[in-house]
């Protein structure tokens, strides 16, 4: 006892020593810290210091740190676990968690846990004077960082337990003389708490922090406006007002920005320096980031800019310019996030913040992704107008709310695109579009041969006064920037591989050309569609990629698509290919078939017309109603003002025609065409037109094209312009109206099919008309004509011109045609093809496609059955679906009722007079059409067709007249420059005048060859994407289906009892009339067209397989210049027409003009791939082969037989051989050889071996 006394005794000078400093954090008494140095550390500089924590309040952590921020200090941590204090040493290593630092020399002293709710942590600390980030000095004030969490306990004895951001932090000043005193015990041992006082900042300190934190919201500011607000926005302003000007006012912008971005930057870096973060992720970012944005940009937007003055277009700098811009726009914004975390923002700010970001972004993406602020508001104002309008929509398309926003999408996009020079328009949609993963792609080249056997095809077609309108034959065939043709394979994968995998040829290839007005898309805006239409038929489709006007103009992008169809000829027979095309690929097609037909190409299993745009003179009354469920403009298409349009007016281009006459042209001459200012020759400049009051009224109609002089399209020609009479006062179209071709050729019959002298002879076809399309009228008007030619003739005028002798017009034989009228569908439908209606009409193009196949290979063919798996099947229709009195009452006038007579996509009925007519609902239901007799645009007088309508006309120079106003001086300044252009280019082609708009009318003008960029386009993409989603769903379900054993297929047979296929037309008997002479004379045709297929060759694809063609070029010239294993046989170039001995003999087969023996070698130079007659061919027609009088018969053997000599060939040596074709009478009469070979099975199996020749004349 008496030990125990003295030892309190001598403990009590001790402990009177003891000096204790405590502090509470500003605004939390609940927290207390409490210092102690003890003496002899004071004295040497080194030793221990304590600490106590202390908290009455439930915490989830606290911690006290050495040091002014986070980052370098050095740190101590409590949490609890039950009634057990746990004590982590920790490190400071910037605005992250900080991390435990096993180096911390510390002891949990006596009197720490959890008493009566006080948490409590007495700690000594033996590291706290030096540490890894920097030293404490015990005699002097310092700063200290404190942190709280607020919550329940952890529950953890782990040192390296992870914790949360705090919920309050802050700095405050120990002065640790006042702690000093006592000895290196526990100072907090049986002692009572001192007096707490709380924390005050020195005023040096508090100095010092004001500052900090006014050149943290100063950095802040400059760096967020400029990086989220000010550069993208001044970016934006390029899209939104593109000018000239705007170039100008972009750089200055910049440049100011740059200046903010200078001014932030060096407030950051003085900041950084200040409080020791110079070696922070944020303040290296930066110091990357914003000297790149001040060396680079501004050197490569001026590089630019003279790249563009010297050139007028964009050059490598330019896509530096912009994407090194961006990247370095995002990077920034990204920095600005870890300035947020580094700075411990409040939260208040950082959301803001995101909150522009986010925004500005949206309008970025929309603007230049999804083409602007325009399509916002309608794709919102489309919504809410459709659910408060949806009872009125009950029987329409739009009734479903992906074609009222498609509809609404297409016809906004096309709004916005007026605004825009035509090359914006084309580059936008040039650009690369990525197919699905599902879908196999392959871009072919196709050799030059093949153009220049379209070209003579063509210029064969045109005849002499064709070329000469058209301005020549040269320089259509002028590629300059467009270079090689090329297109591209577009085939199911999962089809690919199974037909590679059996080894075996694809027998379904769609020849698909794409629309566009034919001055704008491309392979990539419709593959979505046509990798739809290679799905649903099981089989391949090809697509060109032909050249588009204004700059190559008729027949440029017709010369490519022939090209296209001879290339294919070469690796498939005809009786394997399917011709399709919407909008203006209707109206190519269309024109393709009629050249086949003339020039003795053999013809394709059918063809499919979407929406075909036929009739360019606008002659039908559809074209001026209001069509409100058609996005296609009223006034037609108008575009800002570039160097591709619009063309100089007449007046301008025959100013130049006379300068072209002089022997020099100077550039005073060239000034002194251009329209002085103020003068009347400015004022037609823009507006395009002349008036004549005084002038007497034209004729009763207008027909374009129908010149007085002998040679209009020469360099001597005079204009002649459109005259039309408005309000009584004759006015003169000086402008061109269409960017296909000039208004002298919008009637000609190869660019408006619709004034064809006939229709007839042409292989199937399937015509689709929306209802509520404003083309519908003259899609109406070309079915009939081609089922009934006789019976719907153009205009006199037009036949005189173009069937003087009225010979092709009562020549052919009808066309079968299946006419479809989809009630208020819109234009080329297919384009929404995520929308029901356009489903059903991509499974009526299927079944009619494999209906043409499985007729032309007299088989069948399997195609995709999506009404088996289909959500929009029969099975799976609702109630509200289903066709009832309401649909009829809303049917067409004379509807039969509201049953329906089958679905889309169901086998073909039989023809009815040449014609399946249909009127399909948006449910599929199809009802048979009227008679043509309830038609108004049936009756139309055949004057009329093709004739000016002065309605439309009126309508399109109120449109054009808004526009001229905005674009007066552009318009003027475009013209102007064309002048200059055209200057050299009238001088080049060797007497050929080029249409004005051409590019090879001023090839020679420096600057008008602009090189092509192509990029991604993310627009088109996320469009293709959209339409791609059912096409996903379907090859999902296909492939679920076949994994168990349901079928996905069905087979389609020839039902639409149409005959037998042939290649060549099918003429009308009562028609021919040919003499002997005639004969005679066309036996020594020196043209022929001669197509020989090689089934060993046409199996390769430029890869190992053996199912695919060849695409190397040189393989393919090989192929066609060398001769084969046996001979080709040249069919003499006579008039078929006629039955006669002479032709059937066995003697004109083999000794006539024309032929040629087993020995002979074929040129391609010398024939060129293409008749030399327009008057028609009946290549392969079997009346050339038959003789009513010849002792050959039996059928058995009815494939020519061609392994025999010349000199064998007399009709005794051939009697009864192998290969000698039978006699056919009557209707069998008309068949080709390739009908004849499928007949003929036996003869087929023997000559397996052989070629499969198709000749003309």
């Amino acid at each position: 006892m008496v030990r125990h006394i003295i030892s309190w005794l001598w403990a009590i000078p001790a402990l009177a020593q003891v000096q204790l400093h405590s502090v509470h954090p500003q605004g939390h008494d609940e927290i207390t810290y409490s210092f102690n140095v003890p003496d002899n550390t004071s004295q040497s500089g080194s030793g221990p210091i304590y600490f106590q924590i202390n908290s009455t309040r439930q915490v989830q952590w606290f911690a006290l740190g050495q040091g002014m921020q986070m980052a370098g200090a050095n740190m101590i941590v409590v949490y609890t676990s039950g009634n057990t204090v746990t004590v982590s040493p920790r490190s400071g290593v910037g605005e992250i968690e900080p991390l435990y630092n096993k180096d911390a020399q510390i002891t949990i002293l006596n009197g720490s846990g959890v008493h009566d709710g006080v948490i409590t942590a007495n700690v000594r600390c033996d590291t706290c004077l030096r540490w890894n980030g920097g030293t404490e000095n015990v005699n002097s004030s310092s700063p200290w960082i404190w942190a709280i969490k607020y919550g329940d306990s952890l529950n953890s004895v782990s040192l390296s337990e992870s914790i949360t951001q705090h919920d309050d932090h802050g700095v405050m000043t120990i002065d640790l003389k006042k702690a000093t005193g006592g000895s290196s015990a526990n100072p907090f041992a049986q002692m009572a708490r001192a007096p707490v006082s709380s924390s005050e900042e020195d005023p040096g300190f508090a100095a010092f922090r004001s500052t900090v934190k006014r050149k943290k919201t100063a950095h802040a500011v400059l760096m967020i406006v400029a990086f989220v607000v000010m550069f993208p926005s001044f970016a934006l302003g390029l899209h939104i007002f593109p000018s000239k000007w705007t170039v100008n006012i972009h750089g200055t912008f910049q440049v100011f920005t740059l200046v903010v971005v200078t001014a932030g930057f060096g407030v950051g870096i003085s900041l950084a320096r200040q409080i020791e973060l110079i070696d922070s992720y944020h303040t290296i970012m930066g110091m990357i980031i914003v000297p790149c944005l001040i060396l680079f940009q501004p050197a490569m937007g001026l590089l630019q800019h003279r790249f563009f003055r010297k050139t007028g277009g964009k050059g490598p700098f330019a896509y530096m310019h912009r994407w090194f811009g961006r990247l370095m726009i995002i990077l920034g914004i990204i920095n600005v996030g870890l300035g947020f975390k580094l700075a411990k923002a409040p939260r208040g700010a950082i959301i803001a913040t995101s909150v522009v970001a986010g925004v500005v972004a949206m309008v970025y993406v929309v603007i230049i992704i999804a083409l602007g602020v325009a399509l916002a508001p309608t794709v919102l104002h489309t919504l809410i107008s459709h659910y408060l309008n949806r009872k009125s929509l009950r029987n329409k398309p739009s009734v479903h709310i992906t074609y009222d926003e498609g509809i609404q999408i297409v016809r906004q996009f096309l709004f916005y695109a007026s605004k825009h020079p035509v090359e914006d328009l084309q580059a936008f949609t040039r650009q690369w579009a990525p197919s699905p993963h599902w879908v196999r792609t392959e871009t072919i080249t196709i050799p030059d041969k093949f153009l220049s056997s379209a070209a003579d095809a063509v210029t064969k077609q045109l005849g002499p006064k064709g070329v000469t309108r058209v301005g020549g034959e040269k320089w259509w065939q002028w590629r300059g920037p467009s270079e090689e043709l090329k297109g591209e394979w577009i085939e199911m994968r999962n089809h690919y591989n199974q037909t590679e995998g059996a080894g075996g040829h694809c027998n379904r290839v769609m020849l698909y050309i794409h629309g566009g007005a034919y001055f704008f898309g491309s392979v990539d805006t419709h593959r979505y569609m046509m990798q739809r239409h290679a799905r649903k038929l099981k089989g391949r489709v090809f697509a060109p990629e032909y050249r588009l006007s204004p700059q190559f103009p008729f027949p440029c992008g017709l010369h490519d698509c022939m090209a296209a169809y001879l290339w294919l000829l070469k690796f498939y027979e005809p009786k394997e290919i399917i011709l399709a095309g919407d909008s203006a690929g209707g109206g190519l097609a269309l024109s393709m078939l009629v050249i086949m037909r003339d020039q003795g190409i053999p013809l394709p299993a059918g063809a499919i017309l979407i929406s075909p745009w036929v009739d360019l003179t606008h002659s039908f009354p559809s074209i001026v109603e209001d069509n409100p469920g058609d996005y296609i403009p009223p006034y037609g298409f108008r575009h800002k003002p570039s160097p591709a349009w619009p063309p100089p007016n007449a007046d301008d281009i025959l100013e130049m025609k006379r300068m072209s006459r002089q022997p020099i042209v100077t550039a005073e001459d060239v000034e002194k065409a251009i329209p002085q200012p103020n003068s009347n020759a400015e004022e037609t400049a823009i507006r395009g037109y002349t008036v004549h009051e005084d002038s007497p009224p034209p004729a009763e109609h207008a027909y374009p094209g129908q010149q007085q002089a002998p040679n209009p399209a020469s360099l001597q020609a005079e204009p002649d312009n459109i005259h039309v009479v408005l309000d009584g006062k004759t006015v003169e179209l000086k402008d061109q109206i269409q960017l296909y071709t000039t208004n002298q050729l919008m009637s000609h019959p190869l660019v408006s099919p619709a004034l064809q002298p006939s229709l007839g002879g042409l292989p199937p076809l399937q015509i689709l008309s929306g209802g509520g399309e404003t083309l519908r009228d003259e899609q109406f008007y070309i079915a009939h004509k081609a089922a009934n030619p006789t019976a719907y003739p153009p205009s006199d005028v037009y036949l005189d011109e173009n069937d003087p002798t009225r010979e092709t017009l009562n020549k052919y034989e009808p066309t079968y045609v299946q006419f479809q009228v989809w009630d208020n569908l819109c234009h080329v439908a297919p384009t929404l093809s995520f929308t029901r209606p356009a489903k059903y009409m991509f499974r009526s193009i299927s079944q009619f496609g494999s209906w043409a196949l499985a007729r032309a290979q007299n088989g069948e063919v399997e195609i995709v059955d999506d009404s088996a798996l289909s959500a929009v099947s029969s099975n799976s229709l609702k109630d509200e679906d289903v066709p009832g009195p309401q649909t009829a009452l809303n049917s067409p006038p004379g509807a039969p009722g509201p049953s329906s007579v089958g679905k889309a996509g169901d086998l073909l009925p039989a023809f009815h007079q040449y014609m399946i007519r249909q009127r399909i609902d948006k449910r599929g239901h199809v009802f048979p059409l009227d008679p043509p007799s309830s038609y108004p645009v049936l009756q139309i007088p055949p004057a009329q067709i093709g004739a000016i309508n002065p309605s439309l006309i009126r309508m399109w120079l109120d449109a054009k007249k808004e526009w001229d106003i905005r674009f007066a001086k552009e318009k003027l300044r475009v013209q102007s420059r064309r002048l200059k252009e055209l200057a050299h280019g009238f001088q080049d082609f060797d007497g050929e005048c080029p249409p004005p708009s051409s590019l090879a009318a001023r090839r020679a003008a420096p600057g008008v060859l602009p090189k092509r960029h192509a990029k991604k386009n993310y627009g088109m993409m996320m469009w293709s994407g959209w339409g791609s989603k059912h096409d996903e769903r379907r090859v999902e379900m296909e492939k679920r289906a076949e994994q168990s054993g349901r079928r996905s297929t069905r087979v389609s047979t020839d039902t639409g009892q149409a005959g037998a296929w042939s290649s060549t037309p099918a003429t009308n008997p009562r028609t021919e009339k040919v003499t002997d002479k005639d004969l005679a004379n066309k036996s020594q045709s020196n043209g022929y067209t001669a197509v020989c297929r090689d089934k060993k060759e046409n199996l390769s694809n430029g890869d190992s397989s053996t199912a695919r063609m060849s695409t190397d070029p040189e393989t393919i010239s090989q192929t066609l210049s060398q001769k084969s294993a046996g001979p080709i046989l040249i069919l003499p170039g006579v008039n078929n027409n006629k039955f006669t001995d002479e032709n059937a003999s066995t003697r004109a087969l083999f000794h006539a003009a024309g032929s040629l023996p087993m020995k002979s070698d074929l040129s391609l130079a010398h024939s060129r791939y293409r008749p030399s007659s327009a008057a028609g061919s009946a290549a392969g027609r079997s009346e050339m082969l038959s003789d009513t009088a010849s002792t050959v018969g039996g059928d058995k053997d009815s494939v020519a037989y061609m392994s025999m000599a010349p000199d064998t060939a007399s009709t005794r040596a051939v009697t009864d051989a192998r290969g000698v074709i039978a006699p056919m009478a009557g209707e069998n009469g008309r068949r080709s050889t390739d009908t004849l070979s499928v007949l003929s099975a036996a003869g087929r199996d023997s000559m397996s071996h052989r070629e499969v020749s198709k000749t003309a004349e």
